[in-house]
This record gives C-alpha cells, structure tokens and sequence, in this order.
C-alpha cells in the first residue's frame, strides 16, 4: 500500500527532495517483501517488526512535514485574478549592474488584475522561474541550491491570458528588495487584486535574486551592487548602497511613465482599466527605501506604504524633502531602536499627511515576506519571528489592504482600523 501511495505521490505531485526517505523506506519494504518473504514469524516478533516499522515511516516523514509544500493563502476578496509580465526598457538610463554594463536599463514586471473570467487557464505556480529563482533564493539563504526546489509546486490563484474585468482600479506598485523576487509578497498582491485593485511588481534587474529576461537570458543578482560594508573601502558601501535605492526607484519611475503612456506603453493591453489619480506605492526593505524615494518627489504617486522601508541610503537632499503623501510604516522588532530607525522616525515626524506607525516587535524582517509560509517550524529554526506563519500573514495582509482602501478607495478609516492586533501597536502622526 505505501508503494501504491508514493506512486500516486509521484504521479499527482511530483518528485521532492523532502520524501527521498519515504522512498527509501517504501523501496526497502518492498524489497523485503519479495526477497525475505517469512509468514511464520512469532506474534511478538510482529509486533517489533510493526512498531518499529511505524517508527521508521514517521522518522522518514519527518523532512516533508518540516518543509510541507506552501500553500499561497485563498485571496480574501471576490474578484478572480488574472495575470501578465511585461518587459521595460528605459533607455534614458545606463545600467550599472550585470556583466555589461552601459546599456540601457532593462527588466521585467509582472502584472495582477481583476478578472471576470473564471475559465480559462490553469493557474500559474508561485513563480513562472521558479527553475532559476528558486536555487538562487536558496544560496542567498545559506541552503543548497536545490532546497526550495519543491516550490514548483506551490499555486497561485492567477491565470495567464485572461481578460481584465470591466471597470477603472486603482493601482499598487511593489518594490522588492535585496535579493528579492517580484512574487516575494505574492499573498499580498493577490490580497489586493482579489479586492479590486491592480497591481505591478518589477523584478530590479541584477538586485533581484534572479531575473529572467526576454529569450530566457538570466539575470542573477550583482553582487558588487551592494558589497560587504565590513570588506568595503571607507564610501565605497555608501555609494553603492545609494546608487542601488537610487536605480530601485528609478525603475518605479519608469512604470509610472509607462502607466501614463497608456495605448502607447508597455500596459497598453489594460491601459483603459487604469485610474491615475490613484496610485500607491508600497516596498519592502531597500525597495521600501525607494517606494519612499519615488513618493517624495513624484506627484503620482497618492500614497506610501513601506515594510521596514530602508532609508540610510536615502540623500541629505531627498530627507529635507517632507512627505506631503498619507504614510505607514510598517516596523520589525528586528529593525526597531537602530540607526534607519531613527532616520525613518524623522520623516514620518515631519509628514504634511497622516503617517502610520505599525510596530510588530516579535516579527523580523522575513516576516513581512511569504517566508513563514516555508515552514512550521520557521520561527524554530531561524527563518522568522515568534509569530505563527499563519498569524503574521493576516496581520500584514490586514494593514496594507487597510491603508490602501482608505487612501486609495476612499472608503474611510474603518477599513484600516476595523481589525485590531495585540502584536501590533498603531501610532498615528498628525501633520
């Protein structure tokens, strides 16, 4: 009967790394089965036989068990979710990243939106490149690169090739950070979309973990884009670090342009769905940074939401700026009490527009990610905060649809304060 299961497992599922011991044991057993075939065994040599047997299956479990298959949470929202990528090219700028640099920037982004087509394709997995991103998330985690190999087969709840429901959204642009990926926060994004709205996330183009271009050319994170500040010459981290902010932002820049190109951009095929006058930003770690950056100084951009928003990298020139956009920062109890810290605490302090502060001290900075999705045991092994996956997920996924729908939609406080958490302390800063 185990042989049968696996097969099916084989079949349905696939092969994971995870079950080899599953295999081996099933292989064993059925082995024995057919080479030391022995009826006549005494009652109780059964019966060690049969519990030692069960102790062996429940051992070989244990790696599936310890990383399970994510599973990307069921959207909150009605509205069925389709999907697109897009490539941009920005010729204004010179990429500085890669093996060749001097060319025109270059990257890709991926596009989520409300869909009334509840046919069409298969849903796409968590990520299309999941062949080339998932090893390179793995070695940026200090694991093998076959570790996360398994997500392949993690669902999204986006089908490719499907028609944009009728009707104007409002836009979410995503900005990941280092070492990121565009569908790093896909839980939120399709928390967002399923709610009405429309969202865009680019992969950065060699600050990503991975990137993979037009004509399958891979792009692999630089990493002289932000070198070690222990090993760095004095200003050489600095430079980098501002320069990586500054390119990040840029990029936000560039689809905002593309945005209000409308027929004649890259979003031409959803271009008559897109409202303008509302458009938020939102971005994690030095992709926060410069989700902050862009809405200093981009009239575009309606509202700011950044999860532990990297700021240090950030000019003298750009933090004289005072943010006339509604504001929240989300805060780690990783990242709270530190330099950045004080940085961020001085901006949201000299907001012209509301600015909400969102601490979670026993969450990391992972935990603003699908991170605690990977695990059950995540927090046990290092990987996130105390927090159960499940909880945080809610948490965030609660304050960022919150903000949006207030600022965005329109539709009043009571959607970001209708649901309170006793993790999470809120402190809201009047202009």
């Amino acid at each position: 009967m185990l042989s049968v299961a696996l097969l099916a497992q084989l079949q349905f599922e696939g092969y994971r790394w995870q079950m080899i011991p599953v295999y081996l044991v099933a292989l064993g057993l059925a082995i024995g089965d057919v080479f030391f075939l022995d009826r006549k065994l005494e009652w109780s040599r059964r019966l060690i036989r049969g519990v030692l047997g069960v102790v062996g299956l429940l051992l070989a479990a244990f790696l599936p068990v310890l990383l399970p298959v994510p599973e990307v949470p069921t959207p909150s929202g009605p509205d069925p979710i389709g999907t697109m990528t897009v490539d941009l090219i920005d010729r204004s700028r010179d990429e500085l990243y890669g093996p060749h640099p001097g060319g025109p920037r270059e990257f890709v982004a991926q596009v989520w939106y409300p869909t009334s087509d509840q046919d069409g394709a298969t849903p796409l997995v968590w990520s299309e490149d999941w062949e080339v991103v998932a090893p390179a998330i793995s070695r940026n985690m200090g694991f093998p690169s076959w570790f996360l190999n398994h997500t392949r087969y993690s669902l999204s709840h986006a089908r490719p090739t499907v028609a944009i429901a009728p009707g104007v959204f409002p836009v979410v642009v995503f900005s990941h950070g280092w070492q990121g990926v565009r569908t790093i926060t896909l839980n939120q994004v399709e928390h967002l979309v399923s709610n009405g709205y429309i969202v865009i996330a680019p992969d950065h183009t060699y600050v990503a973990a991975a990137t993979v271009l037009p004509d399958d050319e891979v792009a692999n994170q630089d990493p002289t884009a932000l070198p070690d500040p222990a090993a760095a010459e004095a200003g050489v981290y600095e430079q980098a670090s501002m320069d990586l902010v500054s390119t990040l932002s840029a990029d936000l820049v560039t689809i905002l342009d593309e945005l209000e190109a409308g027929e004649g951009g890259v979003f031409a095929g959803i271009s008559g769905s897109i409202d303008m006058s509302r458009i938020g930003i939102y971005g994690h770690g030095a992709g926060g940074g410069a989700a902050l950056k862009t809405c200093l100084v981009d009239e575009r951009c309606g509202a700011v939401l950044g999860m532990d928003p990297w700021v240090e990298p950030l000019s003298e020139g750009d933090l004289r700026i005072n943010m006339t956009k509604p504001a929240l920062y989300m805060r780690s109890g990783e990242w709270l009490e530190t330099p950045n810290d004080g940085l961020l605490q001085g901006v949201a302090g000299r907001g012209e527009s509301v600015t909400y502060m969102v601490d979670i001290p026993d969450a990391t900075h992972n935990d603003f990610l699908m991170t605690p999705l990977l695990s059950p045991v995540s927090s046990q092994i290092g990987l996130t905060g105390e927090i159960p996956g499940g909880r945080i997920i809610a948490i965030v996924d609660n304050y960022v649809l919150g903000f949006f729908d207030v600022f965005l939609l329109g539709t009043g406080p009571a959607a970001l304060e209708s649901v309170t958490f006793p993790e999470a302390s809120v402190s809201v800063i009047q202009p």
